[in-house]
């Protein structure tokens, strides 16, 4: 029996959108209305099912019951291709969709809408009209920036890895987030045995879920690309086989020697080639693909002018706005690996050069988008992606991709990569509010924010409900028209200095997407271990634990190693151990909350953290002894035991984590490749002291490149 709560002559909706009603979806509809009743009944029974995708349908499932109230699929043409239309009246549901990504956003609305009430469902009546500000709005499930390491990867085999990637879709899918980036960097489709194959097995459960996968590798430069198994380093050779310079030999010769030559057909063929066999291997939804780091006009400028001489044939200006210049050139080398290697397969974003930066000048600014304006004229296939990193505003306080899009027209493709925070590169923190200044970004058509792997489930929520709606978001956030203060604020949200009450308050996103996603007793838990007061060091991959590629140790902590020239910042060494004190405290109660949210990645990987924060604060006894066993003999002793403690230690978790790099997939290792390194970095440092105290020879740190 189907008990009517509200009578269908009183189906009047309220236009109106509140925080509160909003508050029943995730992420928030455009237009949604509630019509102040209910529909409740045992269940659904469908119909039109044959329109819609199975993934559509299949989601629904709990809901069905035989005899239910009648849930009907419809085909509408006048739709967009990502748009919906969802009805709830009191004799029946009714989802419209022009797509099957809108059928599947139709479907994960209505689940969120029900409520199980005992043997019956409860749906408010309402009607829904929704589509995303977006086309593509991606995350990101590696640890190392876009580049490498597999959250996803646990050790435990493929089909393992392959379950947990698919719940990791359907979380995405729930949500309403349609891209990830899962592998870089390179074009190799052997990256092991087998990679292909498991690539391809991934893949066919994202797209069955309206998700695509992406993979990172290079057109040029090839700067992260150093592994064997990254696949081929191109270089310019000529026709005796030697290397020359070409595009980028003004900054220094090794980037200009990096496959950099536009016009050697046989270099390009090779680089078709590779990208073609990768293509038809992994079958990706999308490829990001880097070219030579070039940021700013005048680098720009200097690199074009030490091309090669048949780089200059071929394109004789030195303007690089022109056609027969720059512009031109880097244009025709997108056609041509597209159309070599793509061909309308998958999504193609080029990076670089002109990466950008969100800080440059408006001046700088200005030249960015008259270059990206000429190069997309000179694209033939106008369904390439340019790519830039984030922007916001210009000093007057216009948007700045607003005005890239007005310079490069309505049929050009414009996308973005985010890297602000939560990614190991700005910090390591698991949330920051930094995404919500996704309404500046208007005039995209991809975002993928480069956050949110499989550690930071609610930072994922965030990223989707500020990409689908960020205008009409009940969580936003006021921001600073004036450019001086704008920069301060965004610099104080990215380092989760600023918390804006409607992220992080009473009734904010975070505490919303917790409670959606753990649940009402361990949800508000996790909320206060991922709120940035708190600082889980987690993963291991992480700017909070030393040695690793972004050590906070290079930048905040003032390359805090034992070596002449730095070792006697003891206010340095007093403060880290102080603020690791701080983020093991934090990692101790965030391994409780996720134990009770039964989220075993994170609680395994907070026991990792806090294995090497113990060492790490070992370190910091050692060398603080150390300096003082420097001035004072008496303390020379304790100082030698303190390092032989510590070498005991590192040498103990290099035993151990050394032999789990062999059970990753991740050819990189995943996490535990930071975990190896973090350990023969504390050996080093603990050799490097006794070294100093029972020889008096100083050794410097061979420090990694940031890649």
């Amino acid at each position: 029996m189907i008990f009517k709560r509200a009578m269908l002559a009183a189906f009047t909706c309220a236009a109106a959108l509140s925080a509160s009603a909003a508050a029943r979806v995730l992420p928030t509809p455009r237009e949604i209305s509630y019509c102040g009743g209910e529909l409740v009944a045992k269940g659904l029974s469908v119909g039109g099912a044959s329109v819609a995708p199975e993934y559509a349908v299949s989601s629904l499932k709990p809901l069905f019951a035989e005899g239910g109230v009648p849930l009907e699929f419809r085909r509408d043409g006048a739709l967009a291709a990502q748009e919906y239309r969802l009805s709830v009246t009191p004799s029946n549901v009714v989802a419209s969709a022009s797509s099957d990504a809108g059928f599947i956003y139709a479907s994960m609305t209505l689940l969120q809408l029900a409520e199980r009430r005992g043997a019956e469902w409860a749906i408010p009546l309402c009607a829904v009209s929704d589509r995303p500000a977006f086309s593509t709005r991606g995350i990101n499930w590696n640890l190392f920036v876009e580049c490498r390491g597999w959250s996803q990867d646990q050790l435990d085999g493929e089909e393992a890895f392959l379950r947990r990637s698919v719940a990791a879709l359907d979380l995405m899918a729930r949500f309403k987030l349609n891209a990830v980036l899962v592998d870089g960097t390179g074009w190799n489709p052997e990256r092991f045995p087998g990679y292909g194959r498991l690539m391809r097995r991934l893949g066919a459960e994202a797209r069955r879920r309206g998700i695509a996968t992406g993979f990172v590798g290079y057109s040029a430069g090839y700067g992260a690309q150093y592994f064997s198994w990254d696949g081929p380093k191109f270089t310019n050779l000529n026709e005796r086989g030697e290397a020359f310079l070409c595009f980028g030999s003004a900054r220094k010769p090794e980037p200009g020697k990096s496959g950099t030559c536009l016009t050697d057909a046989k270099l390009n063929a090779a680089k078709v080639a590779n990208l073609k066999a990768f293509v038809d291997a992994v079958d990706p939804g999308f490829l990001y693909i880097h070219g030579s780091d070039v940021n700013r006009r005048d680098d720009c400028e200097k690199q074009w002018k030490s091309r090669c001489a048949a780089c200059r044939a071929r394109w004789p200006s030195d303007d690089t706005l022109a056609p027969d210049g720059m512009a031109g050139a880097f244009a025709d080398l997108y056609d041509r690996l597209y159309e070599g290697a793509g061909n309308g397969r998958c999504v193609f974003h080029f990076v670089s050069p002109n990466y950008t930066y969100w800080s440059e000048d408006d001046d700088e600014w200005r030249y960015h988008c008259e270059y990206f304006a000429a190069l997309t004229k000179c694209l033939r296939n106008k369904c390439l992606r340019v790519m830039l990193r984030e922007q916001y505003l210009c000093a007057d306080g216009t948007p700045r991709f607003g005005m890239l899009r007005d310079a490069v027209g309505p049929e050009a493709k414009l996308s973005a990569i985010s890297f602000t925070g939560c990614d190991g590169f700005y910090n390591s923190h698991l949330f920051s509010a930094d995404v919500a200044l996704a309404r500046l970004w208007k005039g995209l058509d991809d975002v993928i924010v480069a956050s949110g792997s499989a550690y930071q489930e609610p930072r994922q929520v965030a990223i989707a409900e500020y990409l689908w709606n960020p205008e009409g978001s009940p969580y936003r956030i006021d921001i600073p028209e004036d450019a001086g203060k704008f920069s301060a604020f965004y610099e104080r949200l990215v380092a989760c200095e600023e918390r804006p009450e409607a992220v992080f308050g009473e009734g904010g996103l975070l505490g919303e997407a917790c409670r959606r996603l753990y649940g009402p007793v361990a949800g508000p838990e996790i909320a206060r271990v991922e709120h940035p007061r708190e600082y889980p060091i987690l993963p291991l991959t992480s700017k909070w634990m030393p040695g690793f590629y972004f050590a906070e140790l290079y930048e905040g902590f003032k390359k805090l190693y034992w070596c002449e020239k730095v070792v006697s910042r003891v206010e340095d060494i007093r403060r880290y151990r102080s603020e690791l004190a701080a983020a093991r405290t934090a990692t101790v109660r965030a391994e409780a909350a996720f134990g009770k949210a039964s989220l075993e990645i994170n609680v395994v990987a907070c026991r990792r953290a806090l294995a090497f924060a113990d060492a790490s604060k070992e370190w910091m006894d050692a060398m603080e002894l150390a300096l003082e066993a420097l001035s004072d003999e008496s303390r020379r002793s304790a100082a030698l035991e303190a390092a032989g403690r510590l070498e005991a230690s590192a040498r103990r978790l290099l035993a151990e984590y050394e032999p789990l790099r062999k059970k990753a997939l991740d050819p990189s290792g995943a996490d535990i490749v930071a975990a190896v390194d973090t350990a023969r970095f504390l050996i080093y440092e603990a050799e490097s002291i006794r070294l100093t105290l029972e020889k008096g020879v100083w050794r410097e740190h061979p420090r990694k490149a940031w890649w």
